[in-house]
């Protein structure tokens, strides 16, 4: 199961159990009023923060933070994750400058299976606003690395253009 960005309003635990679903990935942005039913979930999970997460509520769900570190998910795929988005505004929220993301990204596996992002890579779904550009680092990585899998949050494709 793969969350981000918004209360779905679905009941998380009957979601899992009717699914049989292996593992929870969060992408960022969600309150954890939105998702602390995942505190009783014993699947593994993993996640990134968003933009405009209040970091420090993983730990109290169960949930392991992949910004800058590899893990494993249930079925055997190497997983990577990175956290916030492009910096557009000076506030403390979980943001960063292409440049911190260049740097960022130069300690990164290469060879993975799946990234866990919160903004996409430059390119994909980028909107036109500061706060919703692709990091460009990150394009650059997913272009070497090839990973299986890019999952993402913070911008989406819109259902109705004919790209």
């Amino acid at each position: 199961m793969i969350l981000a960005d918004r209360d779905t309003g679905v009941d998380l635990l009957a979601a899992i159990a009717e699914n049989d679903v292996e593992c929870v990935i969060t992408c960022g942005d969600l309150y954890d009023y939105h998702i602390r039913d995942l505190a009783a979930v014993t699947i593994p999970k993993f996640g990134v923060y968003g933009n405009h997460c209040d970091r420090g509520y993983f730990d109290e769900l169960g949930i392991t933070d992949l910004h800058g570190r590899r893990g494993a998910l249930p079925n055997v795929m190497s997983v990577v994750g990175l956290e916030g988005c492009v910096r557009y505004k000076n506030e403390p929220d979980v943001l960063y400058t292409q440049e911190e993301y260049v740097a960022i990204l130069t300690s990164y596996p290469w060879k993975i299976d799946v990234v866990v992002t919160h903004a996409p890579p430059e390119g994909v779904n980028d909107e036109s606003d500061p706060a919703h550009v692709g990091i460009t680092a990150l394009r650059e990585y997913v272009d070497v690395v090839g990973p299986r899998y890019l999952l993402h949050g913070h911008t989406y494709p819109d259902p109705h253009s004919n790209r």
